[in-house]
């Protein structure tokens, strides 16, 4: 099932609104695997071809257009990062803008912080290394930590453009 944001089909059209989509599923997919992570920015990629498979309803050329209209509209990025010079395959990422509440809780004049009911009381000590030089696997909380740092950075790049 293909599915998209009206807001996004809204400003970009409903077949560039279907591939952002699938490209953020798949830049999301791979944050959370810590896969095609270039530098601060996650990436997916695919061919014209390939994304005209994956879509049968949209033609080569459509696929181009909905893609350039993304970067255009500063939705996407794209880059190259392929082994080998004669494969033009694109790679594209997600330009995402993080939302911060004004204010703490999002009430008050002087707002209070939620208080801890469950305190933390195990000492502060920091993992220890793998064993066997196996990759340790990071936590939700670490990758959810780094996906905010990406974003950030991103927020930070764009506005520096801009």
């Amino acid at each position: 099932m293909h599915s998209f944001d009206p807001e996004i089909a809204r400003r970009v059209g409903v077949n560039a609104a279907v591939l952002y989509q699938n490209i953020l599923f798949w830049t999301q997919k791979n944050l959370a695997n810590g896969r095609n992570v270039r530098g601060d920015k996650v990436w997916t990629y695919n061919s014209v071809k390939a994304w005209a498979d994956l879509f049968p309803y949209l033609s080569a050329d459509q696929v181009r257009r909905a893609l350039s209209k993304l970067v255009d509209e500063g939705l996407i990025f794209e880059g190259n990062f392929n082994q080998s010079a004669y494969d033009r395959t694109k790679w594209y990422g997600v330009l995402c803008q993080v939302h911060l509440a004004k204010t703490t809780n999002g009430v008050g004049e002087k707002p209070e912080p939620i208080p801890d009911s469950k305190p933390d009381i195990k000492p502060d000590v920091p993992p220890l290394p793998p064993k066997g030089g196996r990759r340790r696997k990071r936590t939700q909380k670490e990758m959810m930590d780094a996906a905010m740092e990406i974003l950030r950075r991103q927020h930070e790049e764009r506005s520096q453009q801009h």
